[in-house]
Formats: structure tokens, sequence, C-alpha cells
């Protein structure tokens, strides 16, 4: 498997082959934001996952969108 300091590998139903990816530089991050339907509308309630380089550290946050902010649910932190 290959590894920056973050990479992401998806399946997702319907697709032919999977996605792996990766920031192209040695400290790039990442954004990623899921949404779900709702009563036949977009939720507004979101996952997010952010991952960055800080310091040296590779910091990966786990988040719930609302409507009127956010909540971390997780995070974690590794030395380069």
């Amino acid at each position: 498997m290959r590894v920056r300091n973050f990479w992401i590998d998806a399946n997702i139903d319907g697709r032919k082959t999977g996605v792996g990816t990766g920031p192209r530089t040695e400290n790039g991050g990442f954004n990623l934001r899921i949404s779900m339907r709702e009563k036949g509308s977009i939720s507004i309630h979101q996952i997010g996952i952010d991952g960055r380089e800080v310091d040296g550290e590779s910091v990966l946050t786990v988040s719930e969108f609302y409507q009127d902010g956010k909540k971390t649910l997780a995070r974690i932190t590794t030395k380069r």
C-alpha cells in the first residue's frame, strides 16, 4: 500500500474500480465531506474528515457538521 502523509482508498457501489488517492506534496492535506438524503432533501448533517500536516505531525480530524456549527468527534495525531 502506498502512503504519503495521508492516503484515501474508496470503494463505492456502482463503480467498477475503486478510487485511491493522496496529496501530491509531502505535507499536503485533504478535506472529505459526506452528505446524506433526509426526507427527500440533502440533510443538514454532514460528516467531515480533514487531514492536515501541523508542525511535523499528521493530524486527522473527524467532525459532524450541523446547520449552526460543528462538533469534533475524533482527532488522531501521529509523528511523521
